[in-house]
């Protein structure tokens, strides 16, 4: 018989699961401070104590402990020994440095901004008029162009988002004979730039108000 150590532990409940998803603004919160704080960067060489972390960060060591133990709790970092933590598969994403880092996409979908919105959804419902409008008075695009910082975080996460998602697309629809080729709202222009990178006689217009 395995010893009680490697077992694993009992799925959740019914109630747990709908608590954990009734409170899954929190470790998303968690993950969008470390990731604010590039904590992932500063583990890139290694496991570091907390308040190493804490002052190279410039924040509070146990309001970071606390944080980083929350989402340690969802695979993001490791406590490898008391306050000390490491990087996960899923925390080395947040990487600033790394090809393919999440870090953009996670800064965007979890920015105060985002959490406004979603606490108007049920204007949205009710109404059917945009939770956006109701938070901020404006609708996305106006918002992005009069806030130069949340328009910058947007066009990062669509660029991040972007060059996760288009590989497939590029693979399986075939640009060749396009001619020209316009992206209308095209952002940072990183689809145009993959489409151009493998159709080199194609000529690429991308078109946004940034």
């Amino acid at each position: 018989m395995p010893s009680s150590s490697s077992q694993h532990a009992p799925a959740p409940s019914l109630y747990e699961q709908l608590i954990l998803l009734g409170a899954g603004y929190m470790p998303a919160a968690g993950v969008y401070i470390t990731a604010k704080l590039k904590v992932a960067d500063l583990l890139a060489s290694g496991p570091k104590p907390v308040s190493e972390l804490a002052r190279a960060s410039k924040v509070s060591e146990g309001a970071l402990y606390r944080v980083m133990r929350l989402i340690a709790s969802v695979g993001v970092f490791r406590e490898v020994a008391p306050h000390t933590f490491g990087n996960t598969p899923l925390s080395e994403l947040l990487r600033s440095d790394l090809p393919g880092s999440a870090r953009d996409t996670v800064l965007f979908m979890g920015e105060p901004l985002h959490l406004r919105v979603f606490a108007e959804l049920l204007h949205s419902v009710e109404t059917g008029g945009t939770a956006f409008k109701k938070a901020t008075g404006m609708e996305p695009f106006e918002f992005f162009r009069r806030n130069e910082e949340e328009n910058h975080t947007f066009n990062a996460a669509m660029t991040s988002i972007s060059g996760h998602f288009v590989p497939p697309v590029i693979e399986a629809y075939d640009f060749g004979e396009s001619g020209t080729l316009a992206d209308i709202g095209g952002g940072h222009g990183i689809l145009l730039s993959m489409i151009l990178q493998k159709h080199r006689a194609l000529r690429g217009i991308v078109f946004d108000r940034m």
